[in-house]
Protein backbone atom coordinates (compact mmCIF):
# COMPACT_ATOMS: atom_id res chain seq x y z
CA UNK A 1 0.00 0.00 0.00
CA UNK A 2 1.37 3.36 -1.28
CA UNK A 3 1.42 5.96 1.67
CA UNK A 4 1.82 9.49 0.59
CA UNK A 5 2.62 12.66 3.38
CA UNK A 6 0.04 15.25 2.72
CA UNK A 7 1.86 18.48 1.68
CA UNK A 8 0.95 22.26 2.74
CA UNK A 9 -0.11 24.13 0.93
CA UNK A 10 2.78 26.68 -0.20
CA UNK A 11 3.75 30.17 1.94
CA UNK A 12 4.20 33.30 -0.01
CA UNK A 13 7.11 34.90 0.03
CA UNK A 14 8.10 37.29 2.48
CA UNK A 15 10.81 39.17 1.39
CA UNK A 16 8.80 41.73 -0.15
CA UNK A 17 7.39 42.78 3.15
CA UNK A 18 10.08 42.90 4.43
CA UNK A 19 11.79 45.22 2.37
CA UNK A 20 9.01 47.38 2.24
CA UNK A 21 8.87 47.83 5.97
CA UNK A 22 12.80 48.62 6.39
CA UNK A 23 12.16 51.58 3.51
CA UNK A 24 9.24 52.54 5.77
CA UNK A 25 11.15 52.63 8.54
CA UNK A 26 14.22 54.22 7.04
CA UNK A 27 11.76 57.06 5.62
CA UNK A 28 10.05 57.50 8.72
CA UNK A 29 13.49 58.20 10.51
CA UNK A 30 14.95 60.29 7.71
CA UNK A 31 11.86 62.49 8.45
CA UNK A 32 12.08 62.82 11.94
CA UNK A 33 16.11 63.70 11.78
CA UNK A 34 15.28 66.17 9.04
CA UNK A 35 12.37 67.39 11.01
CA UNK A 36 14.37 67.72 13.91
CA UNK A 37 17.24 69.67 12.60
CA UNK A 38 14.92 71.78 10.91
CA UNK A 39 13.33 72.09 14.56
CA UNK A 40 16.54 72.53 16.25
CA UNK A 41 18.19 75.33 12.97
CA UNK A 42 14.48 77.56 13.32
CA UNK A 43 14.79 77.24 17.63
CA UNK A 44 18.89 79.14 16.82
CA UNK A 45 17.48 81.46 14.72
CA UNK A 46 14.51 82.54 16.68
CA UNK A 47 17.17 82.42 19.90
CA UNK A 48 19.17 84.76 18.04
CA UNK A 49 16.46 86.82 16.57
CA UNK A 50 14.67 87.21 19.99
CA UNK A 51 18.43 87.98 21.46
CA UNK A 52 18.68 91.05 18.75
CA UNK A 53 15.41 92.20 19.38
CA UNK A 54 16.05 92.38 23.05
CA UNK A 55 19.06 94.13 22.24
CA UNK A 56 17.34 96.55 20.10
CA UNK A 57 14.29 96.66 23.03
CA UNK A 58 17.02 97.89 25.35
CA UNK A 59 19.10 99.97 23.42
CA UNK A 60 15.58 101.85 22.71
CA UNK A 61 15.15 102.01 26.68
CA UNK A 62 18.35 103.72 27.31
CA UNK A 63 16.93 106.39 24.47
CA UNK A 64 14.13 107.26 26.95
CA UNK A 65 16.55 106.92 30.20
CA UNK A 66 18.94 109.72 28.22
CA UNK A 67 15.85 112.05 27.62
CA UNK A 68 14.97 111.85 31.04
CA UNK A 69 18.69 111.90 32.40
CA UNK A 70 18.66 115.29 30.40
CA UNK A 71 15.50 117.01 31.80
CA UNK A 72 16.21 116.18 35.59
CA UNK A 73 19.67 118.17 34.86
CA UNK A 74 18.15 121.12 33.51
CA UNK A 75 19.16 120.31 29.62
CA UNK A 76 17.04 121.28 27.35
CA UNK A 77 15.32 117.55 25.36
CA UNK A 78 15.58 117.46 21.86
CA UNK A 79 15.83 114.96 18.92
CA UNK A 80 19.24 113.17 18.17
CA UNK A 81 21.00 110.17 18.05
CA UNK A 82 22.65 108.87 20.78
CA UNK A 83 25.68 105.79 20.46
CA UNK A 84 24.40 102.15 22.62
CA UNK A 85 26.82 99.14 22.19
CA UNK A 86 27.60 98.87 18.21
CA UNK A 87 24.98 100.94 17.21
CA UNK A 88 22.86 103.96 17.86
CA UNK A 89 19.53 105.24 18.87
CA UNK A 90 17.47 107.19 17.58
CA UNK A 91 15.91 109.76 20.11
CA UNK A 92 12.90 112.48 18.67
CA UNK A 93 11.27 114.80 21.59
CA UNK A 94 8.17 116.71 20.83
CA UNK A 95 5.33 118.77 22.82
CA UNK A 96 2.28 116.95 22.82
CA UNK A 97 0.12 119.68 25.19
CA UNK A 98 1.20 121.85 27.51
CA UNK A 99 3.70 120.58 30.26
CA UNK A 100 3.92 117.07 28.27
CA UNK A 101 6.63 115.52 25.81
CA UNK A 102 6.57 112.37 23.99
CA UNK A 103 10.02 110.66 23.53
CA UNK A 104 9.99 108.33 20.74
CA UNK A 105 13.18 105.92 20.58
CA UNK A 106 14.24 103.64 17.75
CA UNK A 107 16.63 101.24 18.01
CA UNK A 108 18.02 98.39 15.64
CA UNK A 109 20.06 95.13 16.23
CA UNK A 110 20.64 92.71 13.55
CA UNK A 111 18.28 93.95 11.48
CA UNK A 112 15.27 93.65 14.19
CA UNK A 113 14.18 96.80 15.55
CA UNK A 114 12.40 98.11 18.45
CA UNK A 115 10.75 101.15 19.28
CA UNK A 116 9.83 102.77 22.66
CA UNK A 117 7.18 105.59 23.16
CA UNK A 118 7.12 107.26 26.64
CA UNK A 119 5.42 110.45 27.19
CA UNK A 120 6.77 113.05 30.35
CA UNK A 121 5.15 115.31 32.48
CA UNK A 122 7.34 118.21 32.94
CA UNK A 123 7.14 121.81 34.88
CA UNK A 124 9.55 124.77 34.46
CA UNK A 125 12.35 125.31 37.30
CA UNK A 126 13.73 128.70 38.47
CA UNK A 127 17.03 129.78 37.52
CA UNK A 128 19.89 130.09 40.08
CA UNK A 129 21.64 133.37 40.13
CA UNK A 130 25.15 133.54 42.00
CA UNK A 131 24.52 129.76 43.23
CA UNK A 132 21.88 127.32 44.12
CA UNK A 133 19.02 129.68 44.88
CA UNK A 134 16.42 131.05 42.19
CA UNK A 135 16.42 134.56 40.54
CA UNK A 136 13.98 137.31 40.68
CA UNK A 137 12.89 138.14 36.74
CA UNK A 138 14.74 141.95 36.15
CA UNK A 139 11.64 143.45 34.78
CA UNK A 140 10.08 142.61 38.06
CA UNK A 141 12.86 143.40 40.82
CA UNK A 142 12.73 147.16 38.91
CA UNK A 143 9.07 147.09 39.40
CA UNK A 144 9.40 146.43 43.23
CA UNK A 145 12.05 149.25 43.54
CA UNK A 146 9.75 151.41 41.92
CA UNK A 147 6.56 151.00 43.49
CA UNK A 148 5.11 153.02 45.55
CA UNK A 149 3.73 150.94 48.78
CA UNK A 150 7.41 149.85 49.82
CA UNK A 151 7.90 149.38 53.32
CA UNK A 152 11.65 149.95 53.94
CA UNK A 153 12.96 148.10 57.27
CA UNK A 154 15.95 149.22 58.78
CA UNK A 155 18.29 147.24 61.11
CA UNK A 156 16.89 146.72 64.83
CA UNK A 157 13.37 146.65 63.69
CA UNK A 158 10.34 145.16 65.92
CA UNK A 159 7.53 145.05 64.99
CA UNK A 160 4.47 143.40 66.76
CA UNK A 161 0.55 143.45 66.41
CA UNK A 162 0.55 145.01 63.44
CA UNK A 163 -0.85 144.64 59.95
CA UNK A 164 1.68 146.02 57.12
CA UNK A 165 0.17 146.15 53.48
CA UNK A 166 2.97 146.34 50.90
CA UNK A 167 6.11 144.73 49.95
CA UNK A 168 8.17 144.72 53.33
CA UNK A 169 11.76 145.48 51.97
CA UNK A 170 14.27 144.45 54.37
CA UNK A 171 17.59 146.82 54.25
CA UNK A 172 20.71 145.56 53.73
CA UNK A 173 22.63 143.95 56.22
CA UNK A 174 19.43 144.66 58.63
CA UNK A 175 18.04 142.31 61.11
CA UNK A 176 14.49 143.18 62.21
CA UNK A 177 11.70 140.75 64.31
CA UNK A 178 8.01 139.98 63.35
CA UNK A 179 5.83 138.67 66.02
CA UNK A 180 2.16 138.71 65.62
CA UNK A 181 2.27 140.54 62.42
CA UNK A 182 0.32 139.96 59.13
CA UNK A 183 1.89 141.29 55.91
CA UNK A 184 -0.17 141.71 52.81
CA UNK A 185 2.58 141.65 50.31
CA UNK A 186 5.74 139.80 49.99
CA UNK A 187 8.90 139.89 52.27
CA UNK A 188 12.10 140.93 49.77
CA UNK A 189 15.66 142.24 50.63
CA UNK A 190 17.08 145.01 49.60
CA UNK A 191 20.48 143.03 48.73
CA UNK A 192 18.57 140.60 46.41
CA UNK A 193 16.76 143.56 44.72
CA UNK A 194 20.20 144.74 44.15
CA UNK A 195 21.03 141.75 43.05
CA UNK A 196 24.25 139.17 43.31
CA UNK A 197 27.31 138.73 44.34
CA UNK A 198 25.92 138.43 47.78
CA UNK A 199 28.26 140.14 50.73
CA UNK A 200 28.19 138.70 53.96
CA UNK A 201 27.74 142.08 55.30
CA UNK A 202 24.93 142.40 53.49
CA UNK A 203 23.13 139.88 54.40
CA UNK A 204 19.46 140.22 56.17
CA UNK A 205 17.69 138.40 58.91
CA UNK A 206 14.20 137.83 59.87
CA UNK A 207 13.05 136.10 63.38
CA UNK A 208 9.66 135.44 64.78
CA UNK A 209 8.57 133.77 67.97
CA UNK A 210 5.39 134.25 67.48
CA UNK A 211 2.42 134.76 65.02
CA UNK A 212 3.33 136.00 61.25
CA UNK A 213 1.74 135.09 58.41
CA UNK A 214 2.31 136.55 54.66
CA UNK A 215 -0.69 136.98 51.52
CA UNK A 216 1.53 138.00 48.58
CA UNK A 217 0.24 141.04 46.47
CA UNK A 218 -1.51 139.09 43.61
CA UNK A 219 -0.33 142.15 41.22
CA UNK A 220 2.89 142.75 41.92
CA UNK A 221 5.11 139.36 43.62
CA UNK A 222 1.95 136.60 43.45
CA UNK A 223 2.85 133.42 44.77
CA UNK A 224 6.40 134.84 46.50
CA UNK A 225 6.04 135.16 49.88
CA UNK A 226 8.92 135.41 50.84
CA UNK A 227 12.85 136.01 49.28
CA UNK A 228 15.79 136.17 50.88
CA UNK A 229 18.40 134.85 48.96
CA UNK A 230 21.06 136.16 51.08
CA UNK A 231 19.88 136.20 54.36
CA UNK A 232 18.22 134.12 56.96
CA UNK A 233 14.40 133.50 57.82
CA UNK A 234 14.23 132.39 61.28
CA UNK A 235 10.81 131.14 63.07
CA UNK A 236 11.69 129.93 66.65
CA UNK A 237 9.71 126.87 68.63
CA UNK A 238 6.89 129.00 69.83
CA UNK A 239 5.94 130.44 66.41
CA UNK A 240 3.11 129.65 63.98
CA UNK A 241 3.83 130.87 60.34
CA UNK A 242 1.31 130.96 57.53
CA UNK A 243 3.11 131.75 54.67
CA UNK A 244 0.90 131.37 51.29
CA UNK A 245 3.73 131.18 49.00
CA UNK A 246 6.90 130.52 47.88
CA UNK A 247 9.92 130.82 50.46
CA UNK A 248 13.38 131.46 49.10
CA UNK A 249 16.18 131.93 51.96
CA UNK A 250 20.16 131.25 52.13
CA UNK A 251 19.43 129.95 55.56
CA UNK A 252 15.86 128.78 56.49
CA UNK A 253 14.60 127.19 60.37
CA UNK A 254 11.09 126.09 60.79
CA UNK A 255 10.81 125.16 64.34
CA UNK A 256 7.67 125.97 65.36
CA UNK A 257 4.01 125.16 64.01
CA UNK A 258 2.61 126.16 60.82
CA UNK A 259 2.36 126.08 56.79
CA UNK A 260 3.92 127.15 53.39
CA UNK A 261 1.55 127.13 50.58
CA UNK A 262 4.53 127.14 48.29
CA UNK A 263 8.00 125.18 47.18
CA UNK A 264 10.88 126.12 49.50
CA UNK A 265 14.31 126.78 48.44
CA UNK A 266 17.27 127.14 50.70
CA UNK A 267 21.06 126.23 50.68
CA UNK A 268 20.49 125.58 55.00
CA UNK A 269 17.35 123.77 55.62
CA UNK A 270 15.83 123.05 59.24
CA UNK A 271 12.11 122.20 59.10
CA UNK A 272 9.97 121.00 62.31
CA UNK A 273 7.71 118.15 61.19
CA UNK A 274 4.85 120.39 62.57
CA UNK A 275 5.48 122.37 59.70
CA UNK A 276 2.47 121.41 57.03
CA UNK A 277 3.27 121.54 53.20
CA UNK A 278 -0.40 121.33 51.43
CA UNK A 279 0.27 120.17 48.08
CA UNK A 280 3.39 119.19 48.21
CA UNK A 281 3.46 115.39 48.25
CA UNK A 282 1.04 114.89 45.30
CA UNK A 283 2.15 117.05 42.41
CA UNK A 284 4.89 119.95 41.98
CA UNK A 285 3.92 123.00 42.61
CA UNK A 286 4.03 125.79 40.62
CA UNK A 287 6.70 128.32 41.22
CA UNK A 288 6.11 132.17 40.78
CA UNK A 289 6.46 134.05 37.44
CA UNK A 290 8.21 136.19 39.45
CA UNK A 291 11.16 133.85 39.34
CA UNK A 292 13.73 133.20 36.18
CA UNK A 293 13.05 130.22 34.67
CA UNK A 294 14.75 128.57 31.87
CA UNK A 295 14.69 124.28 32.51
CA UNK A 296 12.36 121.90 33.16
CA UNK A 297 12.35 119.12 35.16
CA UNK A 298 10.36 115.85 35.13
CA UNK A 299 7.52 114.77 37.11
CA UNK A 300 6.43 111.69 35.89
CA UNK A 301 6.86 109.29 33.28
CA UNK A 302 4.02 106.77 31.15
CA UNK A 303 5.17 104.42 28.86
CA UNK A 304 2.79 104.31 25.38
CA UNK A 305 1.78 101.31 23.30
CA UNK A 306 3.54 101.88 19.87
CA UNK A 307 1.50 101.87 17.06
CA UNK A 308 2.72 99.10 13.87
CA UNK A 309 2.44 100.78 10.85
CA UNK A 310 0.12 99.03 7.76
CA UNK A 311 3.73 98.64 5.93
CA UNK A 312 5.41 97.16 9.02
CA UNK A 313 2.23 94.56 9.19
CA UNK A 314 2.10 93.99 5.57
CA UNK A 315 6.49 93.02 6.29
CA UNK A 316 5.56 90.64 9.03
CA UNK A 317 3.03 88.73 7.53
CA UNK A 318 4.53 88.75 4.36
CA UNK A 319 7.73 87.17 6.12
CA UNK A 320 9.05 84.25 4.38
CA UNK A 321 10.68 81.16 6.37
CA UNK A 322 13.90 79.48 5.11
Amino acid sequence: MNHSRATRPGRPDESGFVLLAVVLISALMVSGVAGYARHALMADRHKASSHSHQLAAEAALSGVVYVRQGLAAGTPAASTAIPAGDGSVNVTVADSAPGHQVIRADATKDGLGAVVLAEVAVYPMPTSAGGTLPALVEAISQDVRTSGGNILLADGTNLSDVVLTGTVIIASGASVDLNNVVVHGSIVSQTALDGPPYLAEDATVVRTNAGLRVEPDPTLLPGLAVFLPDGAFTAGTRSRVELNGAVVAHSLTLSGEGAIHGNTSADMLVMAPEIDLPGSARTPLAWPAALEHTHLELSSVAFLKASVASAEKQAITGFAFD
